[in-house]
């Protein structure tokens, strides 16, 4: 691509400050870069400010890759000089640049984005199986993976950088893909990643006390899941107007739909344009029927249980609407959705005398929604494994605490990506929320941990590992091993079982 255009798209933008030094005329970019040990010769290479180090500091090494030109918010002295372009704010030009080097995807496709502290993988999912109902191939970007003309990529970004998510977008249009759905993190849009994607529909699940560490206090942390909600404008939009799909039963519900730029659509159990009732509960499914506006309503049979996957098919049942989809397929679609890896995924078999349940719940919200589900169907004793990450907001850690102590009967608390951090002040952390501790263990090894909660349980109990979910690494301070807490809990079935045989 010609650098003159994504240079006219940083004057538009009103990013661009000025171009000292070379001639910029016809010179052509191959691709954009921001990680230097990636550059590929041709490439203009954007040296963007970052929390642990700075895109500047590796410029020259970029140049020598073949950078042909760079994106500054300062010039630096390269050999041999190419151009640089200096901005204002090297991310918000990154994301306006990504846009306009793919062709402006988003504006070519339905978007939808869910945002919120719990259930956006799910809700995401759920939301795909129903946008494919109506008869187009969706593509998708979240937690457990992207997918892209219906073939899945590995993730480490929940949402990515803007260069590699218009890149996705891009793939995802060239691929067929007509619709997409993505999980968006409050981390991405405070970091501008998801700037200049052109959002159809936004979706607000829920806020819970997360990622006060980099957020600072609630306040903030909600002010950034509300700026999805000012993105929602007709700008770059070449079909219908855009939506909020806003969660109604949410305490800060109300401050979501006030900061909207866009017509809103509510859902809940409580209250809502798109509501259930008629709910029942089994122990891996549940069962209610879906209503829409003006009052139409389906029975859905919604292969996951627990009253807070409902308001997950709520939300897709919404966007669903929005987009101007029949009741009768968004029902169909529900029911026919097959669980996500690693959320509320029981992996003990028929044989077994034990239920063993793999979840992602981090937090102390996750851990109650997951939670009281479990005590809704279990027969025995909820014996619950859980941690918390390392180098993470630390306030979180004795609530957590507390609310698994008001839930499980047992506790084993363990590592669950201890990071730098000394998994040993981490759980001594959790236990600081912790009353009785006379049904509470430590494991810190977290392989001990399962091995230790399968052992314990009698027959018909029910134990939770919690954290992990669809994670196949254990992150310490130098590395990251493999540690999966599905395998793990099949190797202590099994040996649970021979024991057993063995009399």
């Amino acid at each position: 691509m010609e650098l003159d255009l994504l240079l006219q798209a940083l004057r538009d933008d009103g990013e661009l400050l000025e171009i000292p030094g070379l001639d910029w005329a016809e010179l052509q970019v191959e691709g954009l870069s921001y990680h230097s040990k990636r550059v590929k010769p041709g490439d203009l290479f954007l040296c963007i400010p970052g929390e642990v180090t700075d895109g500047h500091l590796f410029a020259q090494e970029a140049v020598s890759r073949g950078a042909r030109a760079l994106l500054v918010e300062r010039f630096v002295t390269v050999d041999p000089p190419v151009p640089q372009m200096v901005v204002r704010d090297a991310r918000r030009a990154a994301a306006v640049m990504a846009d306009a080097f793919f062709g402006h995807p988003t504006g070519k496709m339905a978007l939808v984005g869910v945002t919120g502290t719990s259930g956006k993988t799910t809700t995401a999912h759920l939301i795909r199986h129903v946008l494919e109902a109506g008869g187009t191939g969706v593509g998708l970007v979240g937690t457990i993976g992207h997918i892209v003309g219906g073939s899945r990529i590995e993730t480490e970004l929940t949402t990515p950088e803007a260069t590699d998510l218009q890149r996705l977008f891009r793939q995802m249009l060239d691929a067929g893909d007509c619709a997409a759905v993505m999980e968006v993190s409050s981390h991405s849009l405070m970091l501008d990643r998801v700037r200049r994607c052109a959002f159809n529909v936004g979706v607000f699940t829920n806020i819970a006390p997360e990622h006060l560490d980099f957020h600072g206090d609630m306040e903030s942390y909600l002010a950034a899941k509300a700026r999805l909600f000012g993105m929602l404008t007709d700008e770059g939009l070449d079909r219908g107007d855009p939506v909020a799909v806003i969660n109604v039963d949410d305490p800060r519900a109300a401050e979501i739909e006030r900061r909207s730029a866009a017509k809103v659509l509510t859902y809940g159990l409580d209250a809502g344009q798109v509501t259930a009732c008629d709910i029942e509960m089994a122990p891996d499914e549940s069962f209610f029927s879906v209503e829409l506006p003006p009052g139409n309503r389906r029975r859905v049979r919604l292969q996951l249980p627990g009253r807070f996957n409902i308001y997950n098919a709520l939300a897709a049942a919404a966007v669903g609407h929005s987009l101007d989809i029949g009741i009768d397929d968004i029902a169909d679609a529900l029911s026919e959705a097959n669980p996500v890896p690693g959320r509320y995924e029981v992996v003990s078999g028929p044989g077994d005398d034990i239920t063993v349940i793999v979840d992602f719940a981090h937090t102390a919200d996750e851990l109650e929604n997951l939670l009281e589900a479990v005590q809704r169907v279990a027969t025995g004793r909820v014996i619950a494994v859980f941690g918390a990450g390392g180098d993470r907001d630390r306030t979180k850690r004795p609530v957590m605490g507390s609310v698994v102590e008001g839930l499980a009967d047992y506790l084993i608390v363990t590592s669950d990506n201890p990071r730098s951090e000394d998994p040993r002040a981490i759980t001594c952390d959790i236990l600081g929320g912790i009353e009785d501790r006379s049904n509470c263990e430590v494991h810190v090894d977290r392989r001990e941990a399962v091995l230790r909660a399968v052992e314990i349980a009698n027959t018909n109990d029910t134990v939770v590992l919690a954290g992990k979910g669809h994670e196949t690494t254990q992150v310490l301070a130098d590395h990251a091993m493999h540690f999966d807490d599905k395998l793990e809990a099949r190797k202590a079935l099994r040996l649970r079982q021979q024991k057993r045989e063995g009399g």
